[in-house]
């Protein structure tokens, strides 16, 4: 039970950091550090040995590393933007509007050899068609069928039914 708890802890947490790792913003800008040639002074090492008053446990002398103190480097910070290329979003056309026949029902036959035949109106336009004709180059009759008519637009694909 307790090993349950701290691996369901363990996990929690690092999940939580993992979260907030992707949620750091990346910098929009970085410091790069310039140095400055003259500034720089050459290192000089001497050897020091014990003084007099004090008893060496040996007879050999120590040697020491001393270091001239180098003045501090002046790094001027130099700030540069991160330039990112702008990339365009792909231009999607929209479809064109799906425009509804303007066709109304007035009424329909059977011609003599026994075909299905129904009269529309458009504007002021009134047509006799049967399944298979195609109005105005745009309009094709699918289907006729007792209570409705389906009419395929030819540009988008797009199949209308107009109720009898």
């Amino acid at each position: 039970m307790i090993r349950q708890f701290i691996f369901i802890s363990a996990l929690t947490m690092t999940l939580a950091l993992t979260a907030a790792s992707w949620l750091i913003p990346e910098p929009y800008q970085k410091i790069e550090v310039t140095e400055n040639e003259d500034v720089r002074t050459p290192l000089t090492f001497h050897s020091l040995k014990l003084q007099q008053n004090e008893t060496p446990s040996s007879e050999i002398f120590q040697q020491f590393l001393v270091i001239n103190e180098v003045q501090k480097k002046t790094a001027t910070p130099a700030i540069m933007p991160i330039v990112k290329p702008i990339v365009q979003a792909p231009v999607i056309q929209a479809p064109p509007p799906i425009t509804p026949p303007n066709f109304q029902y007035i009424g329909q036959m059977v011609d003599p050899d026994g075909l299905k035949r129904v009269f529309l109106s458009s504007d002021d336009e009134t047509y006799l068609v049967k399944t298979g004709d195609i109005l105005g180059s745009r309009w094709k009759i699918d289907a006729i069928q007792n209570d409705q008519i389906t009419i395929l637009d030819l540009t988008n694909q797009q199949f209308f039914v107009l109720y009898i």
